[in-house]
């Protein structure tokens, strides 16, 4: 069965950047004005349930693929 990703990372943790302190970048790893697959704060519920939603599509094959 699925793994239970979502109970064992809460919040939506794994989606935020790390970045470090004081940083003026916090996407430094997307282009701006593309769909965020990272964070530089904590996530709201609706971004959490559609990051791990897009998530599980790119596994199960059924999107686009992610760079």
């Amino acid at each position: 069965g699925d793994l239970d990703l979502p109970g064992r990372i809460p919040q939506g943790a794994c989606f935020r950047t790390s970045g470090c302190p004081d940083c003026n970048r916090p996407y430094y790893n997307e282009r701006p004005g593309t769909v965020p697959y990272n964070y530089p704060r904590p996530l709201t519920p609706a971004e959490v349930e559609e990051a791990w939603a897009a998530l599980w599509a790119d596994l199960r094959g059924m999107g686009p693929p992610r760079p």
